[in-house]
C-alpha cells in the first residue's frame, strides 16, 4: 500500500528519501485529500520503466507492471 504524505512535508527532503527507501514502493504526495505528485525511488523506476535513447533524446517506456 502506498504511503501518504501531506504537501507540507517535502521540506524534509532526508526524511522523505529516506520513507521511500525504507518503503520499497511509491510515496503519494496530496494536498487537502488531492494527489499531486508522486515520489520514486530509483530502483522502483527501473523496476516498471525502461530508458532508450534514440537520436539523442531520452525515452521512457513502460515496460511492465506487477
Amino acid at each position: 500500500m502506498n504511503k501518504f504524505i501531506p504537501l507540507s512535508s517535502l521540506k524534509d527532503t532526508t526524511g522523505i528519501v529516506e520513507l521511500c527507501n525504507k518503503a520499497g514502493e511509491p510515496v503519494v504526495v496530496n494536498r487537502n485529500g488531492e494527489l499531486k505528485l508522486v515520489i520514486i525511488t530509483n530502483d522502483i523506476f527501473n523496476k516498471y520503466f525502461r530508458i532508450r535513447k534514440t537520436n539523442g533524446k531520452v525515452d521512457v517506456e513502460m515496460e511492465y507492471l506487477e
